[in-house]
């Protein structure tokens, strides 16, 4: 997380993974440990730092109101991002953050999605992307990325579905009332 995320684009995974219960250990990342303010004036206190972040099964990259501008010039963070998917058994995306794993050369070739007006710019500014319309998430093996918003919610469904079963991501979906006709995989996802 960093100042001016967008709150869903975080907070919908991190619902998600915590209603896996004490299967998933969900915990926030920022650039230190300093608090920060998200895009909607909410005060965040992160569990960790870039630097003293636990490894990473399942990597979340939100997206703020920086993302397609003054956070692709962080080196920082796009260097974690970089380091930290390398390792990461699944690395994920939601609205923006697909801008922030194309800077770090994730997704060359592959793949991907973005916020639905912002996919012309994603292939622009970065074309050796495979920029996709008109899917709510794609998968392109260990990648996941969003529209954002409530697709978000499905991409983080899919990863539970994927590492614990459909079983489990049926529950959780219950729980969160979830319905039954959002739980349709991303057509066409590999």
């Amino acid at each position: 997380i960093f100042d001016d995320v967008f709150i869903t684009e975080f907070v919908a995974p991190l619902d998600v993974y915590k209603h896996a219960g004490d299967k998933m250990n969900v915990f926030t990342i920022a650039p230190t440990k300093a608090a920060i303010k998200t895009y909607e004036g909410v005060v965040v206190h992160p569990d960790y730092s870039f630097a003293n972040a636990p490894k990473i099964d399942v990597l979340v990259v939100p997206s703020g109101n920086g993302s397609v501008t003054t956070d692709l010039k962080n080196e920082a963070l796009i260097g974690f991002v970089k380091k930290t998917a390398a390792t990461a058994d699944f690395t994920t995306s939601h609205c923006w953050g697909c801008f922030t794993l194309a800077k770090a050369g994730l997704l060359d070739g592959k793949e991907c999605t973005t916020f639905p007006t912002s996919v012309d710019e994603l292939q622009k500014m970065f074309p050796a992307v495979k920029a996709q319309k008109d899917r709510r998430f794609v998968v392109t093996g260990k990648f996941i990325t969003s529209n954002g918003g409530l697709a978000a919610f499905e991409a983080a469904l899919y990863v539970v579905e994927k590492i614990y079963g459909k079983e489990l991501a049926d529950k959780i979906a219950a729980g969160l009332v979830y319905a039954p006709d959002n739980r349709r995989f991303a057509a066409g996802s590999n």
